[in-house]
C-alpha cells in the first residue's frame, strides 16, 4: 500500500520536466551566440578531449538449485560470488571541460539554471536565451 501511494506521488514529479537555459545576469551581457562559441573553443583548448579505458570488476550474487545437498550444507540452493569484468572509456576532461564552460559564460554575463517547465513559464522572455546549453 504504501508503496503504491510512494509510487503515484512520485510519477507526477518526474512527468513535470525541467529544461536548462541560459539566462542573462547582468544589463550588458556579451551576445550569447558569441560568448558560447568563445568559451567552448576555450574550454576545448584547456581540456582537450582526453579518452581512458577504465577497467572495474563487479561481484555479482548467483543463487541455483543445489542437486546434492550434501554440497550445499544440506541446503536446497547455493549461493555464490561471480566476477564480472567491465571494460568502458570515458572522457577524464569532460568534467574540468564543461566547469571551464560555465566559468567562462559567467565571464561574459550568462548562469545557467535549470528550472520545471511551468516555472519558465513564468519568466519573462528577455531574460531567456532558449537556445541549445553549449
Amino acid at each position: 500500500m504504501m508503496k503504491t501511494l510512494l509510487l503515484f506521488m512520485l510519477v507526477p514529479v518526474l512527468l513535470s520536466g525541467c529544461s536548462t537555459r541560459w539566462v542573462k545576469i547582468r544589463d550588458n551581457p556579451t551576445d550569447h551566440v558569441t560568448s558560447r562559441t568563445l568559451c567552448r573553443v576555450s574550454a576545448e583548448q584547456r581540456f582537450p578531449v582526453r579518452n581512458e579505458v577504465i577497467n572495474r570488476t563487479n561481484y555479482r550474487t548467483v543463487t541455483e538449485p543445489c542437486n546434492y545437498k550434501r554440497w550445499c550444507g544440506g541446503k536446497k540452493y547455493r549461493t555464490y560470488e561471480v566476477e564480472e569484468f567491465q571494460s568502458y572509456v570515458t572522457d577524464v576532461n569532460d568534467g574540468s571541460r564543461n566547469s571551464s564552460y560555465r566559468d567562462c559564460m559567467w565571464d561574459n554575463g550568462w548562469q545557467q539554471q535549470t528550472k520545471s517547465n511551468w516555472e519558465w513559464d513564468r519568466t519573462p522572455m528577455t531574460l531567456q536565451y532558449t537556445g541549445p546549453a553549449k
